[in-house]
């Protein structure tokens, strides 16, 4: 596979073994250097009304060092309240807890092949024909997986707004 060499740049993996016995076996995962989302708060809609107030969908862009398979988990983003080591929701009950960050798992995309270097995906809150991401605040996890099952690290993007309207 494509990995960074120690000089800092692209680099072509593969070729031989260094005894020169056969052919190298990819060991080197994929890289995602960093994720970007713009607009950062859109409407989640395939459809743009003349008079819209909020863009419809966002643009979500991330770099890979080889062709890969990627996978996009979405989590939605809000307060919660700590309980032990937990964070649970917001009840009556438990206003005078300390707050915290409550992330839960809302949908995964995959992209079966994603191509070195830049990347986009348009995405309008469509997480199946029937499953769509409700208004709220979001973020996505990227995680690539090369032909020879090496998985990179993931990689968090910033979190996004879906607002109405």
């Amino acid at each position: 596979g494509v990995g960074y060499p120690a000089t800092g740049g692209w680099g072509v993996g593969g070729g031989t073994t260094a005894t020169g016995g056969g052919p190298a076996t990819d060991t080197i995962a994929p890289i995602i250097p960093r994720v970007s989302v713009s607009p950062r708060s859109w409407r989640g809609s395939a459809t743009l009304p003349r008079f819209a107030k909020a863009a419809a969908g966002t643009k979500i862009r991330w770099r890979l060092s080889e062709d890969a398979r990627v996978t996009l988990s979405f989590e939605s983003v809000g307060t919660g309240r700590r309980v032990g080591r937990r964070c649970l929701s917001s009840t009556p009950t438990r206003s005078a807890l300390p707050r915290c960050i409550r992330v839960r798992t809302a949908g995964t995309l995959v992209r079966n092949s994603a191509k070195a270097g830049q990347n986009n995906l348009r995405f309008f809150g469509s997480l199946t024909r029937s499953r769509r991401l409700g208004p709220g605040r979001y973020r996505v996890n990227l995680q690539a997986q090369d032909s020879t099952g090496n998985r990179s690290a993931i990689r968090t993007s910033p979190t996004f707004r879906i607002v109405t309207g």
